[in-house]
């Protein structure tokens, strides 16, 4: 029985131009067996092969093929045999292949609500056959490095199956396909909430000795399993009871809550358990003939959404767009009703506001569902704890997943994580230095392009935000450049206040594909955006010089972006400071009574709102904060 890693199937992508890539599985033991590298495009109905070769398998079954160097192309067929047993792998193309691995933001698909609406047009037209995509299956172990993959398929980006695609990754292969006219494979690995822990060896979380009992914690099977089964059972009993008096139709004590809004500051601050939101909404007889697409937001925590009785749409993840399908027949003409059942689990529950609350029809029309509701608190309950997400412990990933892919050959790796190490950002830098080394040792390729993504913006749905964490996480990442053969794509500009996940994914891409070009195609230095070269101290002024081009903004942005810059003076606070432009790569800032200055920061801050500057390649300034020994090196007299 020939048994060969779920990877190695039809319509595959091996990397092209190199003689390092292997064909390997498991047979009988001592079993001989052949293979052939045929074209699919036969000449005269006969298919030679171009490449034959005969192995026998070692003691315990396993066999590997060595291929030969092999230019961009295909189609091809690969034929393993092996005593009366074929294996034939179709639609075979040698191309670019790239290895996606971080957090949600890379692994989102195009068909995540908020980027199935604002991508309709590209997922209806886009037929990229020669882009395509493996997904691994998400996986955690923490007892062994596993070394054989069963499940995943490769995926073109066309049709139905685009929508499978990581939308980051899709936009960043489309550009470099246009531009080469070569096939891309993707390895999607990401997954949501990962921290960067879990994507390292155990040696190196070990030798680190920040989670050396999570690591020894989680080697205990029935912990891990006890764990889950305990906590599993948890979380049903609290939600059956939330929605308990949905079931027992009971009446509540009915107030008004204007929709939407997070829950800080009113009588639902420090509120857990179950809510029903209620309001009418009244429709005419053409629009209650049509269906209609419900949007509801962003909601702190899960949903279920009732209209007219008729449950439309629920989610049990917070991050999740509300984007529910309403037919045509659960509306009528005259009054209908809508009502919200939120599950709040933790104190600072609420409806993320600055996303569309309505009703949308066919024919373009809305009914605007903000403003004043009637709440009622169905049940109150003490806060559920955090459920322990093992897939996000240490180790797991890498062992699960990372691991079976060992003797699989890389052009590069596209990286976006961090959102989950935002808490612990002083440890992010030393952290994402060892995975990058990690995977270079597991892929044996010491000079592996590693092109990683700068957190986006985000403030948990607060406009207005003093903090800071994910701005430390930013320059721990920008710190990261110091290792050979990376590049840093920002995105801090992409970002959205209420929203985990930015769609702004194309843009994203554009980026991606942009460092890949500069990198890995041209082998250059890519520069990711304008930074301070120099600093000049004159007249009651500080003159910030940026390298890598003129500065573009223009109108009202103009002072938005401005407002961003920051200088901290003598009573160790920060405070923002009038500035303006002078030339195309230098921005002023005044020091108010000529105080002593002793840092200068811009964009510091966990979602910078109107940070509009950028240079002609539309890439803003990399935010900074320069204190100390390296504000002292920039200046100049």
């Amino acid at each position: 029985m020939i048994k060969l890693p779920s990877f190695f199937n039809d319509k595959m992508i091996l990397q092209k131009c190199t003689g390092e890539n292997r064909i390997w599985g498991y047979a009988a033991p001592g079993a001989i067996l052949s293979i052939a590298l045929i074209e699919s495009e036969s000449i005269n109905g006969v298919k030679e092969p171009s490449h034959c070769e005969s192995i026998r398998a070692d003691v315990q079954g396993y066999f590997s093929f060595l291929l030969p160097y092999m230019d961009a192309g295909g189609p091809w067929e690969i034929v393993i045999t092996s005593e009366g047993e074929k294996k034939v792998l179709e639609d075979v193309y040698f191309g670019d292949v790239f290895l996606l691995g971080g957090q949600s933001n890379m692994e989102l698909p195009l068909g995540f609500p908020s980027l199935k609406e604002r991508y309709k047009e590209e997922i209806k037209t886009a037929d990229f056959r020669l882009i395509r995509q493996f997904e691994l299956p998400k996986e955690y172990d923490f007892n062994e490095k596993r070394k054989f993959m069963k499940e995943g398929k490769w995926v073109e980006a066309s049709g139905e199956d685009l929508l499978s695609f990581s939308a980051a990754g899709y936009f960043a292969a489309k550009e470099i396909y246009e531009k080469y006219k070569i096939p891309i494979g993707l390895y999607q690995a990401a997954v949501g909430g990962t921290p960067v822990k879990s994507w390292c060896s155990p040696e190196t979380v070990q030798r680190m000795g920040y989670d050396n009992v999570e690591l020894s914690e989680c080697v205990n099977k029935e912990y891990v399993e006890n764990t889950t089964k305990e906590e599993t059972q948890r979380d049903q009993e609290w939600r059956e009871k939330a929605m308990k008096p949905f079931s027992d139709n009971t009446e509540k004590e009915r107030s008004s809550f204007l929709v939407p809004a997070l829950f800080g500051g009113t009588e639902l601050e420090n509120f857990t358990g179950s809510l029903s939101f209620k309001r009418s909404f009244s429709l005419d007889d053409e629009l209650a003939g049509e269906d209609a697409v419900l949007h509801f937001g962003l909601m702190i925590d899960v949903d279920e959404i009732r209209i007219n009785g008729t449950c439309v749409g629920e989610s049990g993840d917070r991050y999740l767009p509300r984007v529910y399908p309403v037919s045509k027949d659960i509306l009528h003409a005259g009054e209908n009703e809508i009502e919200v059942r939120l599950l709040t689990f933790q104190p600072g529950g609420g409806f993320l506001p600055g996303k569309s609350y309505d009703l949308a029809f066919e024919n373009g029309k809305k009914i605007p569902l903000e403003g004043e509701w009637s709440m009622a608190k169905m049940q109150e309950i003490e806060p559920l704890p955090m459920m322990t997400f093992f897939l996000f412990k240490a180790s797991g990933t890498y062992r699960a997943m990372l691991y079976p892919l060992q003797k699989q050959i890389f052009r590069g790796v596209f990286f976006y994580q961090g959102e989950s190490n935002t808490e612990r950002a002083d440890t992010y830098e030393e952290e994402f230095t060892a995975m990058i080394e990690d995977w270079r040792t597991l892929f044996k390729s010491r000079n592996l392009p590693f092109i990683f993504v700068q957190l986006a913006g985000y403030s948990n749905g607060m406009e207005h935000t003093d903090g800071t964490d994910w701005a430390e996480v930013r320059e721990a990442q920008r710190r990261c450049l110091d290792v050979p053969e990376t590049a840093m794509v920002q995105a801090y500009d992409l970002g959205e206040y209420n929203d985990l996940h930015p769609s702004a994914k194309e843009e994203l891409g554009r980026r991606i594909a942009k460092a890949a070009f500069t990198k890995i195609y041209e082998q250059k230095e890519y520069i990711s955006g304008p930074y301070v070269k120099s600093i000049r101290k004159a007249d009651g002024k500080i003159s910030l010089c940026f390298d890598g081009g003129g500065l573009e903004t223009e109108g009202e942005a103009a002072e938005r972006v401005l407002g961003a810059f920051a200088l901290l003076f003598p009573d160790g606070n920060w405070h923002p400071v009038k500035a303006g432009f002078s030339g195309e790569d230098t921005v002023w800032l005044e020091i108010p009574n000529g105080d002593r200055v002793s840092g200068v920061r811009f964009a510091w801050n966990d979602c910078p709102f109107g940070t509009s500057m950028y240079r002609s390649e539309k890439l803003p300034p990399v935010p900074f904060r320069l204190t100390g020994e390296e504000l002292k090196r920039l200046v100049r007299e």
